[in-house]
């Protein structure tokens, strides 16, 4: 049987071939785009969290629903990097290195949300994606 991809992962990948989207983030030294499951040093970054979906091991799909987040210090920046999210959202269909997004839609509208720890400025939205 196979195993489906890490939901994250697929995510991180897919955001990673989009131009718009790389455009807008953070470089780190090696030159990646700072698209994670973590925050580090570099802004703008997208922080990606699994936050629910299931599987369907026999006939290999996944349905994972994922939450990015935009982060910078601008909210202006912030909201760019989010509308380029938001833009690509239904045009991740593709295969990747870590596997395969069939479709992908966001769910619902992103928002501002500020970190009140960081004082970063984010924004919040979640994308469904059916993976293989």
């Amino acid at each position: 049987m196979a195993e489906l991809p890490d939901p994250e992962g697929i995510f991180i990948a897919a955001l990673k071939a989009q131009p718009l989207v790389v455009a807008r983030c953070g470089l780190s030294d090696s030159g990646n785009p700072a698209i994670s499951t973590k925050i580090g040093a570099i802004f703008p970054a997208v922080r990606v969290t699994l936050v629910g979906g299931r599987s369907q091991p026999v006939i290999h799909t996944g349905s994972p629903t994922l939450q990015w987040e935009a982060w910078d210090s601008d909210e202006a920046k912030a909201a760019l990097l989010a509308r380029a999210i938001n833009e690509v959202a239904d045009q991740l269909a593709g295969i990747y290195s870590v596997g395969k997004i069939i479709s992908s839609w966001a769910l619902g509208f992103y928002y501002h949300s500020p970190d009140q720890e960081t004082n970063r400025q984010r924004y919040l939205g979640q994308i469904g994606l059916l993976t293989q």
